[in-house]
C-alpha cells in the first residue's frame, strides 16, 4: 500500500479543486446565457404584438376628420408640443381626426399627425387632444421611449466579461419595465371611418 505524504495529499486536493471549479463556473455561465436568450426572445414576441399600434401617418388615412378645423390656438399648442421634442423644427400639421387610439385614454377627443422638419432629418409625431389640450399622448410617448432604448445590447447577448453581462442584464430589465408600462386599453373607442364615393 502506497502512503502519500501530507504535502502530496494537499497538492492533490488543490489540483482537484482547480479542475472542478472552472467546470461549475462554465455551467453557471451557460445557464445565465440561456436565460438571457429566453428573456430576449419573449420580449421580441411581445414587441411583435405591439408593433401594429406604432403611430404612423399612413394609419391615419382611413380615419374621418373632425368637423371643425384646427383653431389658431390649437396650432400654437401643437407646434409648441412638437418643438419641445424637436427644438427649432419647422412643423407641418395634418388634419385632426374624429377619434383616438384607445391607449390615449377616454379623455382623448382627437389626434393629429405632425411632422417636424430639421436640417438633418424629419420626424413624425402623433399628438392627442386630452382634456382639451394638445400633447404627446401616452401611446406616442411610449414609442418614443422605445426608440430611445437601444434595439440590441451594446455588449451582445453573450458578453465575456462580468461587467458586460451586468450591462446586458440591465438592458433586458429596462426593456421588461418598458413593456410592462405599455398603455393598455381598458375601454373601446371606435374610429369613425372616412366616407368613400360609394357611400
Amino acid at each position: 500500500m502506497k502512503i502519500r505524504s501530507p504535502r502530496r495529499t494537499a497538492l492533490a486536493a488543490v489540483l482537484a479543486c482547480t479542475c472542478i471549479w472552472p467546470t461549475g463556473l462554465a455551467a453557471s455561465t451557460a445557464n445565465d446565457d440561456l436565460a438571457v436568450v429566453q428573456q430576449f426572445r419573449e420580449q421580441q414576441r411581445g414587441l411583435r404584438d405591439l408593433r401594429p399600434t406604432r403611430p404612423r401617418r399612413t394609419a391615419d388615412d382611413d380615419r374621418a376628420l373632425r368637423a371643425e378645423n384646427l383653431t389658431d390656438q390649437e396650432v400654437d399648442e401643437i407646434t409648441r408640443a412638437v418643438q419641445a421634442r424637436r427644438p427649432g423644427a419647422m412643423v407641418n400639421i395634418g388634419g385632426a381626426s374624429a377619434g383616438c387610439d384607445c391607449q390615449n385614454g377616454p379623455d382623448c377627443s382627437s389626434e393629429v399627425w405632425a411632422v417636424a422638419y430639421q436640417p438633418d432629418a424629419s420626424h413624425g409625431l402623433r399628438l392627442a387632444r386630452i382634456n382639451q389640450q394638445w400633447q404627446i399622448g401616452p401611446l406616442q410617448a411610449w414609442w418614443l421611449e422605445y426608440d430611445a432604448l437601444a434595439r440590441y445590447p451594446a455588449d451582445g447577448l453573450h458578453p465575456k466579461s462580468e461587467a458586460g453581462r451586468a450591462r446586458t442584464r440591465a438592458w433586458l430589465d429596462a426593456r421588461a419595465a418598458l413593456l410592462d408600462a405599455y398603455p393598455t386599453c381598458t375601454w373601446t373607442i371606435e374610429h369613425p371611418l372616412a366616407s368613400t364615393a360609394d357611400d
